[in-house]
């Protein structure tokens, strides 16, 4: 059964957090913008709770309460962002998605290509049945020893539930996976299913001795060549949560979307949610100061190591 778990964390650390067992997780998948009113229409007459709605587009000028009490159910605003997008149908081949970029972009992103050729880097797109074991061993054997799993446990599922999902997805010809070796061995992947007629950005991972080849990026590049390789079969590559630069470099345009957590509106779910706003302002003010300090980036270098 799903999870959520609400977090009391100052930058990357997390020191308690909530667990709640979801009844559902919807991901709202229209581009479609709403009225935060209107989330109670997503859901059933009288839906069983907690339910999770992530990915519901707002208009760009829409004011956002972080807590919208209607009825007996507390609709908490999560996080709110942009979610940058790729519209695929707007170009007819890589080279003409390329054209996007200023000259000097596109000379960056073509010397990174190739120092990974010549430092020893080759990859490999995974798309069939027969793919599916060799992919998810080696994502996993990544996945164990990245920073995304020390600090977010965000690397890809290694559980057999996970891996027969991507059977079904290959099954309908909606699996797309990417590995990045180093010298024949694994050291980053890529994931990107099609869902909803859109390629979803699911889960990167990469071992941190070898970023400074800038190993997402390498992969990023790859997918959409083999994208645009083929037939298009999807209208969009959503980069879903997050605004990084990575994100916004390789996109065309993005939504503002939020994430919202519904409970009942009891007064000990309201001592969470608002314990939480509460501490994210700290750790928000706190990433300020450390800014501008300039020691920001020191600071997140001493926790991804240790």
């Amino acid at each position: 059964m799903t999870s959520y778990k609400l977090k009391l964390q100052l930058g990357d650390f997390i020191f308690f957090q909530k667990e709640f067992i979801l009844t559902k997780s919807i991901y709202y998948a229209s581009m479609s913008k709403i009225s935060l009113n209107t989330l109670q229409d997503l859901l059933s007459a009288n839906p069983p709770l907690p339910q999770l709605i992530r990915g519901v587009t707002i208009d760009k000028s829409a004011k956002i309460k972080k807590i919208n009490i209607i009825f007996d159910k507390l609709y908490y605003i999560r996080s709110q962002y942009k979610n940058y997008y790729i519209d695929l149908q707007s170009f007819t081949s890589f080279d003409d998605y390329l054209s996007k970029f200023s000259a000097k972009t596109r000379g960056t992103l073509k010397r990174k290509i190739k120092k990974s050729i010549q430092k020893g880097f080759t990859h490999k797109v995974y798309t069939s049945i027969k793919d599916i074991d060799e992919f998810h061993n080696y994502s996993c054997l990544v996945g164990n020893n990245t920073y995304q799993k020390k600090c977010f446990n965000a690397a890809i599922p290694n559980t057999n539930t996970f891996r027969n999902s991507l059977i079904e997805q290959a099954k309908e010809n909606s699996f797309l996976g990417l590995i990045l070796f180093f010298n024949n061995k694994p050291c980053a992947y890529l994931y990107c299913p099609i869902i909803d007629e859109s390629y979803r950005y699911t889960y990167l991972g990469y071992l941190q001795n070898y970023s400074k080849y800038s190993p997402g990026t390498v992969l990023q590049i790859r997918l959409l060549q083999y994208i645009y390789s083929i037939p298009l079969t999807a209208k969009l590559f959503d980069f879903t949560e997050g605004e990084g630069a990575h994100k916004k470099l390789f996109a065309t345009d993005s939504h503002l979307k939020v994430n919202c957590l519904v409970v009942e509106n009891s007064l000990t779910n309201q001592l969470w949610v608002r314990t939480q706003i509460m501490v994210d302002s700290l750790s928000n003010f706190l990433g300020v100061l450390l800014h501008t300090l300039k020691i920001k980036q020191r600071v997140k270098k001493i926790i991804r190591n240790n």
